[in-house]
């Protein structure tokens, strides 16, 4: 019975190009003006109205929220970003990803396809839920657009990067983020940590660090910052003790708790699915629950390129370079020399000499890996 139900799901999933099932969530003012081809990034990556700097001079600061997730702004941020409101600053949030792989889509089909034996068909209680991917992604960014209401960011200045989920590029987000900080070029940028367990997380702090050492190089130091957001995962009395972490607290934590609470309403008749609730509902709770929020603390100089990959973990450092590993079976016939074939994903790990150590267990044997190299 189980199986059969969870065949059947796969197949509504594998038919959501081809059966419209839900399409009402509203998507007006909310831009969606990327795509993953072609890569080139035209002006029009900035969407109309009051966040167009061909319109009215911005005479205020402006920093630009660099986002791989509806509700990663939310649960690192929205302290960071409301105070960046009340002091002022012209606010633009950038939503690099809708999120459309998210277990939670499946949950939903599943409750739909229960419904009929919990609800009796002339209830009225019987409801569409969004089953493709894009109506998926549309419910998700009308949570993070009514929580960004909240903080008073204007929806004009949600910007929202259609590039796919969990295939996010290091390029292509670079890519971005390079024609919005011409476009404003004394922007402050934020974004999450390269130390966050997905790997989108990193993949735009991989992309935030190599545009701040691309300016340097031009003799300009960019306002860069990185947020944590899966530190919630940690308990709270160890988070403000983990390296290269600064606490900050939160400006309103009743503001904050407020935002985080639209990802749990449920209102399918307004396209609203509970679905960054139903997603990470502990990472939720404690962050409504903790005080301070949590960015990286350390130089441009020092700063890690952490790229996790199974049991991979490569920590690169422009001082100190060096990788540990250990991969499992799965990955030996890949993985030969992980340093030549690892190293190349980090933009730039400087001039220092480099080491790497590790094994590598394959074959019923385990091979231990010393290179020195420069």
């Amino acid at each position: 019975m189980k199986r059969g139900i969870f065949v059947l799901v796969a197949a509504l999933l594998s038919f959501t190009s081809v059966v419209p099932l839900y399409s009402a969530v509203p998507f007006y003012n909310v831009r969606s003006l990327y795509r993953p081809a072609p890569l080139q990034v035209a002006t029009s990556v900035l969407p109309g109205g009051t966040c167009d700097p061909a319109g009215d001079p911005i005479d205020r600061p402006v920093v630009i929220w660099h986002i791989p997730h509806p509700d990663d702004e939310i649960l690192g941020m929205a302290g960071g970003i409301y105070e960046s409101v009340l002091a002022g600053n012209h606010n633009i949030v950038v939503l690099y990803t809708v999120g459309e792989s998210s277990l939670v889509r499946v949950k939903l089909v599943a409750r739909a396809l229960m419904q009929p034996l919990l609800q009796p068909v002339d209830s009225g209680h019987i409801v569409t839920v969004p089953l493709r991917a894009a109506d998926f992604g549309r419910a998700r960014l009308s949570e993070s657009i009514a929580a960004l209401s909240l903080l008073g960011v204007n929806e004009d200045c949600i910007i929202v990067v259609e590039l796919p989920d969990r295939a996010l590029t290091q390029q292509r987000a670079l890519t971005v983020m390079r024609e919005l900080a011409l476009l404003y070029p004394a922007a402050a940028h934020r974004t999450t940590s390269v130390y966050d367990a997905h790997v989108d997380h990193r993949t735009l702090a991989r992309a935030l660090y190599a545009l701040a050492q691309e300016y340097r190089k031009n003799g300009v130091e960019l306002d860069i910052g990185f947020y944590r957001v899966y530190i919630y995962k940690t308990p709270s009395t160890r988070r403000a003790a983990k390296a290269n972490v600064k606490a900050v607290p939160v400006v309103d934590p009743d503001v904050k708790r407020q935002a985080l609470a639209e990802f749990f309403v449920w209102d399918p008749a307004a396209g609203r699915f509970a679905i960054g609730g139903q997603s990470v509902p502990k990472l939720f709770r404690e962050a409504a629950a903790d005080p301070y929020e949590y960015i990286d603390d350390f130089s441009l100089e020092t700063a890690p390129w952490l790229l996790r990959r199974g049991d991979i973990r490569l920590a690169l450092y422009n001082a100190s370079v060096s990788i540990s590993y250990s991969i499992r079976s799965a990955w030996a016939a890949r993985l030969e020399n992980p340093y030549k074939q690892l190293a190349p994903a980090v933009s730039r790990v400087g001039n220092a000499s480099l080491s790497a150590k590790g094994s590598r267990a394959y074959a019923g044997s385990v091979h231990s890996d010393s290179y020195a190299l420069s």
